[in-house]
């Protein structure tokens, strides 16, 4: 079977795909590179596909796009939160007007490609059966639409959220539809416009399930949230607007580089400020007095003690 060469190829076309192929072509604008992406639109968790009402982005603007392209404020920001909608159209433009040796980045991207085989082969050879144009291991990548591709170079960039887990439940009497979030752009309306279903139940504590909890509730729905006991709880939860006049956002708090000292973070140098903030017993009490601060005011903000069953939701702290 005659196979197609790459110097490079990427498996996934999200965010961490779209700027390896950008890194890798800056330095070898002529290089030949693929990009192979199981979803039909570019994007992995921003794909327009796995969109979903009232989604919004964790990170605010200045701290989610590339560092090379500001993205563009958007009416529809809540304090520079932007809307999962902006991002996608953010990365597809990105993808477009990124060119090299005449053919941009989303040019490259195969999409409804699913990767299904990867052979390392110690002889090099390309498409034709020569000796390859580059010494060392090379990849053979075999796909769903039964295309053989070669490279000499592989990148794999399909992030954590590819592939749903759902649990399994051992009996032949419970029985309702169940979807995974990465389906709830596609699936959800038919949930919530379906007169027969009146309850649901959202597993997991991930930002993904906050706003199932949300999605639901607004639709008139009765839901029960479950998070098992076992581990830290859900996500972490804070007000927006509860930050020093300042800042825009909580999350450009926690990117200061004081805040990032007084981290226990085992990757931050071990330099005077981090002997300062954990080694002595002024450091200590400020560094306790600032998380205890920030603490209080997140708890606060979930409303962990407004009822007996919120309470459970309270975050397993040591």
């Amino acid at each position: 079977m005659t196979s197609t060469y790459f110097d490079v190829i990427i498996v996934g076309a999200g965010p961490f795909g779209i700027i390896a192929a950008k890194t890798y072509l800056e330095l070898n604008p002529t290089a030949t590179l693929a990009l192979l992406e199981t979803d039909t639109s570019l994007g992995g968790a921003w794909s327009k596909n796995r969109v979903y009402p009232g989604m919004y982005s964790q990170s605010p603007l200045g701290m989610i796009e590339f560092s090379d392209v500001p993205m563009k404020p958007t009416p529809q920001h809540y304090k520079n939160y932007v809307p999962a909608h902006h991002v996608h159209e953010y990365l597809a433009l990105y993808a477009a007007t990124h060119i090299y040796d005449g053919k941009s980045i989303k040019d490259r991207i195969r999409l409804d490609t699913r990767v299904v085989s990867v052979q390392k082969l110690r002889s090099p050879r390309d498409g034709t059966g020569s000796e390859s144009r580059r010494r060392g291991s090379t990849w053979v990548v075999g796909t769903d639409c039964g295309q053989t591709m070669v490279c000499s170079k592989l990148m794999i960039a399909t992030g954590i959220t590819s592939r749903p887990y759902i649990p399994f439940f051992n009996t032949l009497d419970f029985t309702p539809p169940m979807l995974h979030t990465k389906d709830l752009a596609r699936l959800a309306p038919m949930f919530m416009e379906s007169e027969g279903v009146r309850n649901v139940i959202v597993i997991g504590g991930s930002k993904s399930a906050f706003d199932a909890v949300h999605m639901f509730i607004s639709a008139g729905k009765r839901v029960d949230w479950i998070i098992r006991d076992k581990g830290s709880g859900h996500a972490g939860v804070g007000l927006a607007e509860r930050t020093p006049v300042y800042y825009k956002n909580s999350h450009q708090i926690l990117s200061t580089r004081l805040m990032s000292k007084m981290s226990p973070c085992i990757f931050q140098p071990h330099d005077h400020w981090m002997h300062f903030f954990h080694q002595t017993r002024v450091g200590r009490w400020a560094t306790d007095m600032v998380w205890n601060t920030m603490q209080f005011a997140w708890l606060k903000a979930a409303r962990c003690g407004h009822s007996g069953d919120a309470s459970g939701a309270r975050p397993q702290l040591p």
